[in-house]
């Protein structure tokens, strides 16, 4: 609700540039400084002139993520493409006759605890391959 409030009222639709900070928030500031922030709280304060005044934030889950980038739209669009997305990973890993397709459905079932809990696509997809990068390497 809290989202709905925010948006389009007081920030701008981000258009998939949540989506798109997961590869781009890796670029220092020292080379991008015109980076854009990362949360909504960031953009916020920046917007109202005031972008060293932090207060922490809510987090608005991953459809909230979804609502900030394209409003209703952007929840049904990019659940969509989401279920897609894991539905075509579920059926990659279906594909080992091991122990391991036990393993790699754990890993994506916990994996999905942070980044639908979260608000930060970007930090939270970082998180799930710097804790299971090991066992994507060794497959």
């Amino acid at each position: 609700m809290m989202v709905h409030q925010v948006y389009p009222k007081q920030l701008d639709y981000t258009y998939a540039m949540d989506h798109l900070s997961i590869l781009l928030r890796p670029i220092p500031r020292a080379i991008w400084p015109d980076k854009p922030l990362a949360s909504w709280v960031q953009r916020y304060y920046a917007k109202r002139g005031k972008p060293d005044q932090w207060a922490a934030g809510f987090s608005p889950t991953l459809y909230g993520v979804f609502y900030s980038e394209m409003g209703t739209a952007g929840i049904v669009f990019f659940s969509l493409i989401w279920a897609y997305c894991l539905s075509y990973l579920y059926r990659s890993i279906q594909q080992f006759n091991s122990y391991l397709r036990e393993i790699l459905v754990a890993i994506l079932l916990a994996s999905l605890i942070p980044i639908f809990r979260s608000g930060d696509l970007a930090g939270d997809i970082a998180i799930v391959l710097m804790s299971y990068w090991p066992i994507l390497l060794f497959i």
